[in-house]
């Protein structure tokens, strides 16, 4: 039996001959078939991606869903030093490479997908995934991610009822960039600064940017919306 992973390897490796992207689905632990086969999906046209700004959306996350609205820490201090109540704005991209030298992870139950996209990010928005909608609609998610794409080589692997897979080709080396980065992920999806425990590998599990720049230098980040 082939490994959904070595599969979603081989149709990756043919996206820009046939145009269809793989997404490895994952299920919901304990309930069979939901989202997939169960969930209520609003697939939207690309039109809807194209009109959105990736650094207007995580400004207004980094508003909405990071700071806090009686903020006791003086500017550059507490959680989100050294950035404050402001949104640092966009990372630089990632370093140049010339390989990537790193395998997914195995991931338990999953089915693939191929979506008809012109970008890997797309296929959230296209397929009306509604994963991240306590946080942000699916058109938002795929414009943040097309910006991830083009920065750091954030590709769109798997997709879990409310998970988020990306294989990070360029993330940052250097701390100060990490940093940087940590502010974005965060403004995407705050509860990354609250992983559970299966998404987060790593201990102690602060809830500051410092400790999430530990996930965004991997190649494989997890990411989880309540």
């Amino acid at each position: 039996m082939t490994d959904p992973a070595s599969l979603w390897w081989a149709l990756a490796e043919q996206f820009p001959t046939t145009g269809l992207w793989p997404l490895l689905l994952h299920f919901l632990e304990g309930e069979s078939g939901r989202p997939w086969e169960v969930g209520e999906f609003d697939p939207v046209d690309e039109a809807e991606i194209d009109a959105l700004d990736p650094r207007q959306v995580l400004e207004t996350g980094w508003h909405d869903g990071v700071v806090p609205i009686d903020n006791p820490w003086p500017p550059g201090t507490g959680p989100l030093a050294p950035f404050g109540s402001r949104f640092p704005g966009l990372a630089p991209p990632g370093p140049e490479t010339d390989a990537v030298a790193v395998e997914l992870p195995a991931g338990g139950r999953a089915r693939i997908a191929l979506v008809s996209c012109r970008h890997p990010a797309d296929a959230v928005a296209l397929i009306g995934w509604t994963g991240a909608v306590n946080v942000r609609p699916a058109p938002e998610v795929s414009v943040v991610l097309r910006s991830w794409e083009d920065r750091f080589g954030a590709i769109l692997v798997g997709l879990g009822f409310a998970t988020m897979t990306l294989l990070v080709t360029r993330p940052p080396t250097q701390a100060k960039d990490a940093l940087h980065l940590a502010a974005e992920v965060a403004a995407f999806c705050p509860d990354a600064l609250w992983q559970p425990e299966e998404q987060w590998p790593y201990e102690p599990r602060d809830a500051t940017l410092a400790a999430l720049c530990r996930l965004v230098r991997e190649p494989v980040w997890r990411l989880w919306f309540d």
